[in-house]
């Protein structure tokens, strides 16, 4: 007998099979699916021992969760959730939201000496492996910022690494014959990128895409990079006000990200926006993606937001960027979700 599920060969009389667990026959699958025999099988069902939507066994769950006969998720993947805490006074968390099979966000973080280097990549979902590329550039941009910290050239800086995160996520593998339901190829990988390095006083931003930084200070709450978005080109170059751009299905679509062209191969990069901001007090910057800022409705609501979660600085920066993570989930959740945030003094 053959299991539907992984394909391997049993014995006839095997009730499961002995490559992935799952059940041969009606019995073996009513016995798993409803093992106290109430008959209440919907409450019975545990997603790690047999698939809700196929019934495949234990074995069939790949290492992102999904059972690997149907592709249902059955189990939390690392990547689903995970976060860091450099201190108590910076930390991220970088969540799948409440819609999506996976998380194609990332985040990097790394402190040397006091110099901190956060970085932020989502991975555009309509390309190609964007997990690989996502976790790729975050990696390298958080390394080589933080190894070039104490240049006094950071534009030059930036735009080094924004073309080495080109020439990596250019490498991710990818099918040069995918489409999409639509009938067009899907590119390779492809991916936003902010980045904040701060030494001292001196926060740098740099961005591709729209993925965001924000300062929040006793004066207010400050968005420190302008997405890359159809919307601000078709204001700032194609002429279109802005309640106007504002209702074109083309609004929040991006213009600039990493990745390669249709056939692979690298296009170069224009060097990034970058801006630098000189602190004169205590603050606290935030580093995310668009699962987060989408869900609010201006700066002033971001500030609200940590204010009322930080208690002034006397919760430590993890607590902040989860409770950041579980709002955008309540709020709906739609897309990933990464907060990023640093008390600076």
């Amino acid at each position: 007998m053959q299991c539907s599920a992984c394909n391997e060969a049993n014995d006839d009389s095997a009730a499961y099979c002995e490559a992935c667990g799952t059940p041969l026959n009606e019995a073996a699958k009513h016995t798993v699916s409803d093992p106290s025999g109430t008959g209440d099988a919907a409450k019975a069902v545990d997603p790690l021992v047999e698939c809700p939507g196929c019934h495949a066994g234990p074995g069939c769950i790949d290492p992102d969760g999904h059972c690997t006969s149907c592709g249902t998720k059955r189990k939390a993947a690392p990547r689903d959730h995970f976060f860091q805490a450099l201190s108590a006074r910076v930390a991220g968390v970088c969540d799948i939201g409440m819609k999506y099979r996976e998380n194609q966000d990332y985040m990097g973080l790394a402190e040397k000496d006091g110099i901190l280097s956060l970085v932020v990549c989502d991975g555009v979902s309509n390309s190609q492996n964007p997990m690989k590329g996502s976790k790729a550039a975050s990696e390298l941009a958080r390394d080589m910022l933080l190894a070039g910290a104490g240049r006094s050239d950071l534009d030059v800086l930036y735009n080094e690494v924004v073309v080495a995160c080109q020439e990596a996520i250019c490498k991710v593998p990818f099918d040069k014959d995918a489409v999409g339901k639509d009938g067009k190829p899907v590119m390779p990988a492809q991916a936003t990128f902010v980045a904040a390095l701060v030494n001292g006083r001196r926060v740098t931003i740099g961005w591709v895409g729209d993925s965001r930084a924000y300062w929040i200070s006793d004066t207010g709450c400050q968005q420190l990079t302008v997405d890359h978005s159809w919307l601000n080109w078709a204001v700032s170059e194609g002429g279109m006000q802005l309640a106007e751009a504002e209702k074109d299905e083309r609004a929040h679509a991006i213009i600039r990200s990493l990745g390669a062209t249709e056939d692979g191969t690298n296009p170069g990069i224009d060097p990034p926006d970058i801006r630098t901001l000189n602190v004169s007090g205590k603050g606290t910057l935030v580093v995310c993606s668009d699962g987060l800022w989408n869900y609010l409705k201006d700066e002033e609501h971001l500030r609200s937001l940590v204010s009322k979660f930080s208690q002034a600085g006397k919760v430590d920066a993890l607590t902040v960027a989860r409770k950041l993570v579980t709002f955008a989930r309540e709020a709906g959740g739609h897309d990933n979700i990464t907060a990023v945030v640093a008390y600076l003094q």
